[in-house]
């Protein structure tokens, strides 16, 4: 493997708080200056969109439709036009703290205080503890290619969500205070911990 420093012939000062790859050989950088498009085939130029935006997390599910988080806000961008997503679109006005867009196209939100939010076909389904789901904030959220979903949280661990909508928990104490998680090219799943690196 090669390391380089991606920003090294940019002008783009700040810091990163998000990475998801394109399929076009883009990487969007969620930063304290906004999102950063950085397009590996043109000598890795930088653009960025929404300036001056504190993006913690981005998902894209198609050319036409973008999701931010800013704030712990749900921004709904289509076509460059930004929305911001609430109570009043049937949403949540609790915090989120991740954003994360599956296979099948579903977008899926980890909040602080609401469990977690399904949108599919426009409808958002709410999964909460009376779904069996910890009294935690949710972090992050990500799925394996047998449908597993892995839900984080910050105090009660690592769940998993079958295909089937049941729950159960990794009984791992290193997983107790997730922060974040991923999943790699060949289906490793990687959580960032509290104290556990």
């Amino acid at each position: 493997n090669t390391w380089f420093p991606v920003f090294t012939n940019t002008e783009f000062k700040g810091y990163l708080l998000d990475f998801q790859f394109q399929e076009d050989s883009t990487i969007v950088l969620g930063s304290n200056k906004g999102l950063v498009f950085l397009d590996l085939s043109s000598n890795r130029k930088a653009e960025v969109k929404w300036s001056g935006s504190f993006i913690t997390s981005s998902t894209i599910k198609n050319k036409d439709e973008r999701w931010l988080i800013s704030g712990g806000r749900a921004f709904r961008v289509l076509k460059n036009d930004l929305n911001l997503i609430n109570r009043d679109n049937g949403f949540t006005d609790f915090p989120i703290s991740r954003i994360y867009c599956d296979r099948e196209k579903n977008i899926w939100f980890a909040t602080q205080g609401d469990g977690i939010i399904k949108l599919g076909n426009d409808i958002f389904e709410f999964y909460d503890q009376s779904h069996g789901l910890l009294d935690q904030p949710i972090t992050s959220i990500c799925h394996d290619s047998l449908g597993n979903y892995y839900i984080s949280s910050f105090g009660s661990g690592v769940q998993v969500m079958g295909s089937d909508g049941n729950l159960s928990t990794i009984d791992n104490s290193l997983l107790a205070h997730v922060t974040s998680s991923t999943i790699d090219m060949v289906g490793n799943i990687w959580f960032g911990t509290r104290n556990q690196g």
